[in-house]
């Protein structure tokens, strides 16, 4: 009976003792990351996190993320945060989440990193106060600009291509980067603007504005996934959409830098091109246009007329170029007016000087004046309509031309 009594005891001691051993083997490993992740020990934490302790809290609440966040070590919190295992939104017992804690901090690198990888900006501590709110008071203007943004993404990827360019372009001499990374802050500072388009009536428009600094040697337009360098000349700068878009609302950014100051603007921009009046003013022509030698831009309604000597004898049109327009006019009114209700303008523009006294538009005048007096009965019977909705312009574009020409647009709005 003593002997089974003494085994008894003996098992009741032996567990007793594994049992804490486990505990305490536990305890140190926590310990361990804690101590790893508190002193930046990048390579020791990536040898002891896994996905049973990477959202692990410690006696303060506080998860490998929100150690990263607190002591703004940054590319911890982008290992952490590549991890799709990481939640990025937990709470410490202090009702804070790792974007309160960065951005209490003022650590603008790091609560950006955390914006742009999806953290809630609305999620309120103990004071009732938000990120949005402690942004507001440190009045960071990337920061303002990227909560109040309707396409963060779109933000947070050209800033992180700035950095990443910057640091492509610094990167080939070491002690350059070091001084260059005590010195580098990107400033944000007016350096262009945007021209207001409402709506565009071109499928590959040019968009284009004016320089502010005319420091700006680089301009960046971002437009559905695709960038487009602008050319700068002057005081205006341009870029060119190559790619054909759709009929449609679309968000465009444009980015503007040197040195170390960026600016960035967003325009929203409708395009609206009325499809079946290009189709039948098409049919109605397509079999002349080569005659004429002439061209119908579909993305824009543009009908071009093409010189290469002049469409103009002393101040007058020639007998050549008016019976191409005697052949047009009438066809072009007779499709368009069908479209009256979306028909904004007609606009004629011309490249030609009739002379050295006078601008461009003054051979677009002659034009306009010769198509109200072609003898047909449309024009008879539509001329108050064409005096409301036909006009000379000005061509603005400065470019050296090796062709004259003559353009009839079409401004259409939606219905």
């Amino acid at each position: 009976m003593i002997r089974y009594l003494f085994i008894f005891f003996l098992l009741i001691f032996i567990s007793g003792c594994v049992a804490p051993n486990f505990e305490n083997k536990k305890v140190i490993v926590n310990n361990n990351l804690s101590m790893a992740l508190r002193t930046n020990n990048f390579d020791k934490v990536k040898q002891l996190i896994s996905k049973n302790n990477i959202n692990q809290k410690d006696n303060y609440g506080y998860t490998p993320l929100h150690i990263a966040a607190r002591y703004n070590y940054i590319e911890l919190a982008k290992y952490l945060l590549n991890n799709n295992l990481t939640k990025i939104d937990e709470k410490d017992d202090f009702k804070d989440t790792a974007l309160l804690d960065a951005i209490k901090s003022k650590y603008i690198d790091m609560t950006k990193i955390l914006i742009c990888k999806g953290a809630n900006i609305n999620i309120k501590d103990k004071f009732n106060l938000s990120t949005k709110d402690y942004i507001k008071k440190i009045d960071n203007e990337f920061l303002l600009e990227l909560i109040n943004s309707d396409n963060k993404e779109l933000l947070c990827k050209e800033n992180e291509a700035l950095h990443t360019k910057i640091n492509a372009l610094t990167s080939k001499d070491d002690e350059k980067i070091n001084q260059d990374k005590k010195d580098l802050t990107i400033r944000k500072k007016d350096l262009i603007s945007v021209d207001n388009y409402t709506s565009i009536n071109n499928k590959k428009p040019k968009i284009c504005g004016d320089l502010i600094d005319l420091n700006v040697k680089k301009i960046i337009l971002s437009l559905k996934d695709k960038t487009y360098n602008a050319k700068i000349k002057g005081n205006t700068w341009c870029a060119k959409i190559d790619d054909k878009l759709d009929n449609g609302s679309y968000s465009l950014s444009v980015m503007a830098s040197y040195d170390d100051y960026q600016d960035i603007k967003q325009e929203d921009i409708s395009i609206y091109v009325l499809d079946d009046l290009y189709k039948d003013l098409y049919n109605q022509i397509k079999v002349e246009l080569p005659v004429w030698n002439a061209t119908f831009d579909e993305n824009n309604l543009e009908i071009t007329f093409k010189n290469k000597k002049s469409f103009f004898y002393e101040d007058k049109i020639k007998t050549d170029f008016k019976i191409i327009l005697d052949q047009f006019i009438p066809k072009y009114i007779s499709v368009i007016k069908k479209y009256e209700d979306q028909i904004v303008n007609v606009i004629i523009v011309s490249n030609e000087k009739v002379s050295k006294d006078e601008g461009n538009i003054a051979s677009a005048e002659k034009v306009y004046q010769y198509l109200k007096n072609i003898k047909s009965s449309i024009i008879s019977s539509n001329v108050m309509w064409i005096e409301k909705n036909i006009f000379p312009e000005e061509l603005k574009s400065s470019e050296v031309q090796n062709m004259n020409k003559i353009i009839f647009k079409i401004e259409v709005t939606k219905k």
